[in-house]
């Protein structure tokens, strides 16, 4: 026997009765879930205060308090309710049930900001325990707490509820039905819990709540783990009560039990904690918690503990199979016998040797077995006696499970009364003898009754006694039904159809040919085929100007490919835009083609791009090609000659004017000079001023002096033609005669060349052109 346990500062108030199992046999505690020992209304009661000292303990170490106080806190009960119905996912039915209350209050206090928070907590559950224990379990718990945070500073006061509903299903493999000291055993458990959480608050200020947070969560978790329990010895505890079960017992109570460690692995490299240590009675019951700080402090349970020869928990006194084997077939009943030991339906056979375990005292010839006519199928086909309709069934052969013809195999029944055995039916359900369409399958099975055999069936066949896949010209009527068969869709029945597969009222170009037999479509008649016509509409072999585009479709007919239409073209067969001349007349039709307009053709012009009849100096060059312009055939140009009249054939000299002998020069110098200077030199003078004005009369030409140009182009035509001039005569006679009035010049031409100068030609044949201030002469 282990030490006696006397827990210090514990009051265990009542438990009696207690028959001890003599001192030579171990004690052994049953697993409760399994021998279940407890009826409705049994309870215990557990003294809380090492809860009570080790809750203010931990209150007193948070940092947030400085000191606390428990209000008031209740004893922990559990009590044993009658059995209920409940359900797991491998288990539905009866259930031992468990139900527990604990309640308590406390104030924690922290001074040095003046607050305390006091909490009033109210805790309750249900477990729950299938009555054949398969290791399933449930557990609901409630948890409702009320609050109070008050700041005496003056702050707010708050309070606030909340409450917490949570369901836990485990399954649990491995326990131990029978625990004796020294036992080590480990469990695997699964667990599965849903939780609902709700709470709010509220604030007092002004003497007024106002609400504060609401809040609400759900959800679920799961997990799984291994737990190691040791049975380290056995134990006694004395408590001052008695069982209240028990009028006639009293206190002081011993009762002994098993002390049981509780090893648990959390999976955080620390490998497992000895997170509680309980001691129970030989029924199972918690006697004490280390964990918790509870031990028992009363009880009230319905039969005595005692002796238990055989393990199996019940006592022997009351145990009617005091020899159960340790290895016994759950459940054991009341009575502390197993399944084994047990004759459940009264048949007088034992459970292990009976082969029908629900035999009836009504059912009748219960063969060794254990088992009734009823209960029988002698002839071996699956179908009980009683229900079987076909008594002799041929060893082996499978048989309806349902009425009517339970019990009969197919060679025993005719399902479908049509005179042929089932095994034999070939179209079950149905007559074999009806074969409407002669093609050897029942009609009943037959997928298509086709009488005249065109794959459609007689329900749905459009022809009767033709194939309906027969219909050439695809109408939806099959031909033998068709009065008007026309497989080209023309409209015109295949017997008479001109032009079979296509439509014979198709002939675009109106040959009297259907175009889809035509040889060639030719809508134009211009023998080319429409596909190949490269002008629809017209005859494609008409080209006048041979451009390969037929006139009907060519935007420009143009014979002679010089770009203008034939019918616009100033010069057919000859390029209109070749005019050498610039006169408007295209070269092929010109008769004269004078790119310098001079009246020449350009085939004899000597000039080209200038004017053949002007010839200024008369030497028959023209102008335009003339090297030297030479008026007085001096050998001196006009344009450096001082003096352009000079007689032909006198001497000259670099100015163009001619030499004066020395003579005459010396005569000049003599008496004569000195005799008659004056009239020589009126002489000198009147020639300067002729020379002078007939300069003039070329150079200006203003409309304003036009009198005035008329004299000065006299007076200047007149020496420049050899006309009428001023002659000295050799003995030096100062005699002017007078020229002689001549008709007035006219502008025959005026035209700019190709350098932008412009140039006019006068009626007497010179030319002379615009420098920007006057008209110069060429």
């Amino acid at each position: 026997m282990g030490p006696m346990m006397q827990p210090t500062n514990l009051l265990l108030k009542a438990d009696s009765s207690v028959n001890e199992a003599p001192e030579n046999e171990p004690i052994v505690v049953v697993d409760h879930r399994v021998h279940w020992t407890f009826s409705a209304g049994d309870y215990g009661i557990y003294d809380t205060t090492n809860f009570e000292k080790d809750y203010i303990s931990e209150l007193e170490n948070n940092s947030e308090f400085d000191r606390a106080s428990l209000n008031w806190i209740s004893e922990m009960r559990i009590d044993v309710l009658a059995d209920g119905h409940c359900s797991f996912p491998a288990y539905s039915g009866q259930c031992h049930r468990l139900e527990y209350i604990f309640d308590f209050n406390f104030t924690g206090f922290n001074d040095t900001d003046n607050w305390d928070w006091t909490i009033n907590l109210s805790s309750s559950g249900l477990a729950l325990y299938p009555v054949a224990f398969t290791g399933w379990e449930q557990s609901v718990s409630v948890e409702y707490q009320r609050e109070w945070y008050v700041q005496h500073n003056g702050g707010h006061t708050l309070q606030g509820t909340f409450w917490e509903n949570a369901t836990s299903e485990t399954y649990t493999t491995g326990y131990k039905r029978n625990i004796t000291a020294g036992d080590v055993w480990t469990e695997h458990q699964q667990d599965w819990e849903n939780w609902t959480r709700e709470g709010h608050s509220e604030y007092h200020s002004g003497g007024v709540w106002y609400p504060g947070n609401q809040e609400s969560d759900s959800g679920n978790e799961s997990g799984e783990q291994n737990i190691t329990f040791n049975a380290t010895q056995e134990a006694t505890v004395e408590i001052s009560g008695y069982n209240t079960a028990n009028s006639s017992a009293s206190g002081p109570t011993q009762i002994q039990g098993l002390e049981i460690e509780r090893w648990e692995d959390y999976d955080d490299g620390e490998g497992p904690v000895n997170d509680e240590t309980v001691i129970l009675s030989e029924s199972g019951m918690k006697i004490y918690s280390q964990e918790e700080g509870i031990v028992l402090e009363s009880y009230h349970y319905q039969i005595e503990i005692s002796g238990d020869a055989d393990g199996d928990g019940v006592g022997d006194v009351n145990d009617l199979c005091p020899h159960t084997p340790s290895d016994y077939t759950p459940p054991l009943d009341s009575n502390g016998c197993s399944w084994e030991q047990r004759d459940d339906d009264s048949d007088g056979v034992l459970n292990p040797d009976d082969d029908c375990a629900d035999t009836t005292s009504a059912m009748t010839d219960i063969d060794t077995n254990g088992c009734a006519y009823e209960q029988r199928d002698d002839d071996s086909d699956g179908v009980l006696n009683h229900a079987d309709q076909c008594a002799d069934t041929p060893l082996g052969e499978e048989v309806d499970t349902e009425p009517p013809w339970q019990g009969c195999s197919p060679s025993q029944k005719d399902s479908d009364n049509d005179g042929v055995s089932d095994a034999d039916d070939a179209c079950e359900g149905h007559d074999d003898s009806i074969d409407t369409d002669g093609d050897g399958i029942v009609d009943g099975c037959d997928p298509l009754i086709d009488n005249d055999g065109d794959g459609v069936a007689n329900a749905a066949d459009q022809c009767e006694g033709h194939d309906d896949a027969i219909d050439l010209d695809g109408d939806g009527i099959p031909d033998g039904c068709d009065d008007f068969i026309d497989r080209d869709g023309d409209g015109v029945p295949d017997a008479d159809d001109e032009c079979m597969g296509y439509d014979d009222t198709i002939d675009e170009d109106g040959d009297g040919i259907v175009d889809g037999c035509d040889y060639i479509i030719d809508s134009d008649g211009d023998g080319v085929s429409d596909t190949s016509d490269v002008c629809s509409g017209f005859d494609d072999r008409i080209d006048v100007d041979a451009d390969g585009v037929p006139d009907g479709c060519d935007e420009l007919i143009d014979s002679d490919g010089d770009d203008v239409a034939n019918d616009l073209d100033e010069c057919p067969g000859k390029d209109d835009g070749i005019d050498v001349d610039q006169d408007g007349i295209p070269d092929g039709c010109d008769t004269l083609i004078d790119s310098d307009s001079d009246g020449i053709s350009d085939e004899v012009d000597s000039c080209q791009d200038s004017d053949d009849n002007i010839d200024v100096d008369g030497d028959g060059i023209a102008d335009g090609c003339d090297d030297l312009l030479d008026n007085d055939a001096d050998g001196i140009a006009n344009e450096a000659d001082d003096c352009s009249n000079t007689a032909i054939g006198a001497e000259v000299d670099e100015s163009g004017c001619e030499e004066v002998s020395q003579g005459l020069l010396d005569g000049l110098g003599s008496g004569t000079m000195m005799t008659g200077g004056i009239t020589i030199v009126a002489v000198i003078i009147l020639l300067f001023v002729a020379l002078a004005l007939f300069r003039r009369g070329n150079d200006d030409d203003d409309d304003e002096f036009a009198q005035e140009d008329t004299l000065f182009e006299q007076q200047g035509n007149a020496g420049w033609d050899g006309g009428a001039h001023t002659n000295v005569d050799s003995n030096m006679h100062q005699s002017v005669q007078a020229n002689h009035p001549q008709a007035a010049l006219s502008v025959s031409q005026q035209w700019t060349d190709a350098q932008g100068y412009t140039w006019r030609r006068l009626s007497d044949g010179r030319n002379q052109w615009w420098n920007g201030i006057d008209w110069q002469d060429n």
